[in-house]
């Protein structure tokens, strides 16, 4: 019997205050700009999943104000437009022959208008939940994959402009930095795909994390990753830091069991790193210091589903892997604090979600968050989060799917949820105007 899977995509990113500037190099015709205030394209690049098993693909929108939305799964699609009215979700039911296997999805809203991306896959014992990048970047990191026994992993590269981009691809594992098939050089065509299914000479790695540089800052990455059960993970890239003296990362949210931090030092010389945990009970400060050496990357493995900080005194990766039962989970880090989030999906698998929010500052602050559904906005419910803690919230949110959570001083927020036959999955925050 077929397995019910659900795809949900809450797309068009918003402008943030961190998106990176343009590349100085020469870029395609119709390369996306960044989303900054005030500008007139707003996009999303969303990596949508579906498998044989599909009966229901459906797209949800959760948006700030009103959205008309355009949305097309490869370059020569004609778009499919979404509409949804202030604080609600708009929703289309999508062909599923549109998005067969790891499948790029670019949401393109009109000048102004606000909402926030993600993409969640749920199945019988499979839960699967990323958000839609922000782009574009000249550097990109994405993880963490593996190849030990049953285990798959598949490098998505997407590139929608109109010229070919070649990019370097370098993998890093326990091992160190590798060399073999499918890294190196890589051109991808203009509006087309590359997907590198990590066989051979990166076989039998218990940890994988990629680094993407793309002079043209034209391509996405996304990594699709299969455990030894039917659960799965998806991800897409973020953009590594380009302040040459100082990175950042916040993890406000592991998934409730064992969390696998990977670092990732791309550079030609080591780089200081501490590690921050926090928990409801408080925060350790320095848990973990390390000098990572260059062109290495290290793993740290923390029990309980903490929150978790990373410092470092030169630009560094950071990917999440997280375990819970017989679930799986992947996960970027988010590089920045801010006051007001939304975070997609929670509600619409079937499970218990769990929303969590980090304040690494010594105060306390107050937080209201609002369900966005399909009739718009519940009312706001005001908690507040010690200084220095992580604060966990059950949610009542049964196919809701965006949250709207917005703090009085900047704090970082995601969301977990397993369900009760093994799938977990991990989702950040998109932080908004």
């Amino acid at each position: 019997m077929k397995q019910a899977l659900v795809l949900v995509i809450v797309a068009a990113l918003v402008a943030v205050g961190f998106a990176l500037p343009a590349p100085d190099a020469p870029q395609a015709p119709e390369v996306i700009v960044p989303v900054y205030p005030g500008t007139a394209t707003e996009v999303a690049f969303c990596p949508t999943w579906t498998t044989d098993e599909v009966t229901t693909s459906v797209l949800a929108f959760g948006v700030i104000d009103e959205l008309d939305l355009q949305v097309a799964f490869h370059a020569d699609d004609e778009s499919v437009g979404v509409d949804a009215s202030k604080g609600s979700v708009g929703t289309l039911f999508v062909d599923p022959m549109l998005a067969q296997g790891l499948v790029p999805a670019l949401a393109e809203a009109n000048e102004g208008q606000q909402a926030a991306g993600g993409v969640v896959t749920t199945a019988t014992g499979l839960l699967a939940a990323a958000e839609c990048a922000r782009w574009p970047a000249t550097r990109w990191v994405v993880g963490v994959g593996g190849t030990i026994a049953e285990e798959t992993t598949t490098l998505l590269l997407h590139n929608p402009t109109s010229q070919a981009s070649t990019v370097s691809v370098e993998a890093y594992s326990e091992q160190g930095l590798e060399v073999g098939e499918g890294l190196g050089s890589i051109t991808v065509p203009p509006k087309g795909s590359v997907r590198q299914e990590l066989t051979g000479d990166l076989r039998l790695r218990e940890r994988l994390v990629f680094v993407v540089d793309d002079p043209l800052g034209a391509i996405v990455p996304a990594l699709q990753h299969t455990g030894e059960g039917p659960d799965a993970a998806v991800t897409v890239g973020v953009a590594e830091s380009t302040d040459p003296d100082r990175s950042e990362w916040f993890f406000p949210t592991t998934g409730g069991g064992t969390a696998e931090l990977v670092l990732v030092n791309s550079e030609s010389f080591d780089v200081a790193v501490e590690v921050d945990v926090f928990t409801v009970d408080g925060a350790e400060i320095g848990a973990e210091a390390v000098l990572l050496p260059a062109r290495t990357s290290e793993a740290f493995v923390f029990e309980g589903g903490p929150a978790i900080r990373i410092r470092a005194d030169a630009p560094v990766g950071a990917a999440l892997r997280a375990e819970r039962d017989a679930g799986i989970a992947i996960a970027m880090g988010v590089p920045i604090e801010v006051e007001r989030w939304v975070v997609v999906g929670p509600g619409l698998d079937g499970g218990v979600p769990m929303l969590d929010i980090l304040n690494t500052g010594p105060d306390p602050v107050s937080v209201t968050y609002r369900v966005l559904g399909p009739g718009g906005a519940t009312s706001g419910r005001t908690i507040t989060v010690p200084g220095a803690s992580r604060f966990s919230q059950e949610l009542n949110v049964e196919n809701a799917a965006a949250v709207l959570v917005e703090a009085e001083a900047p704090v970082t927020v995601g969301w977990w949820s397993a369900l009760p036959e093994g799938g977990l999955g991990v989702g950040q925050g998109i932080p908004v105007e």
